[in-house]
């Protein structure tokens, strides 16, 4: 089956994920990040090695993308989902750290929930940080079942990037579990 690996730790992130995958048998990888020349240097020694490899790029907090990331599959079922997208207190504002990392990840799940293999499976990368003390409302809501318009909607209780990530990577942990 297709395997898709997502990561924002750039190149040589993507590449070593990738190269350990086809390195392990998995021969038939779609590998997804928001630098197609990021995910094309990755693909083309796997590819020279005889391994199947499509990209997809673009951003993973378009709430088009999980579409186009099943749509990538051509109706083949994922053995394998890797997820490591996410931004950190740095790279963004408060909003975009809980969309990328939390919304979106919510969104990939519920999009591909369907299309996973008998006997799959799916790894979330969340952050040591999100064991870090935080106020318990905020820690409540971030485990909990999310409102309908998502993480976003819980901004409030998150109005900075530095309490915004590891409440996004702490909803990542409820997500999984």
């Amino acid at each position: 089956g297709i395997h898709v690996a997502e990561d924002d730790l750039g190149e040589r992130g993507t590449a070593l994920l990738a190269t350990a995958l086809a390195e392990a048998g998995w021969q038939d990888l779609l590998l997804c990040d928001v630098s197609l020349d990021r995910l094309e240097a990755v693909a083309a020694p796997l590819r020279e090695a005889g391994n199947k490899v499509s990209v997809l790029a673009g951003d993973v907090a378009d709430p088009g993308f999980p579409a186009q990331v099943v749509a990538a599959l051509n109706g083949v079922a994922i053995a394998a989902l890797i997820h490591t997208a996410g931004i950190s207190p740095l790279q963004g504002d408060a909003e975009r750290i809980i969309d990328v990392n939390l919304d979106a990840s919510v969104r990939r799940v519920d999009a591909v929930r369907d299309h996973m293999a008998s006997g799959s499976a799916a790894v979330l990368f969340a952050s040591h940080s999100s064991y870090f003390p935080m106020p318990p409302a905020a820690a409540e809501a971030f485990s909990a079942p999310l409102p309908a318009g998502g993480a976003v909607s819980l901004l409030h209780l998150a109005p900075r990037p530095e309490m915004a990530y590891p409440l996004s990577k702490l909803g990542v942990r409820a997500l999984a579990k």
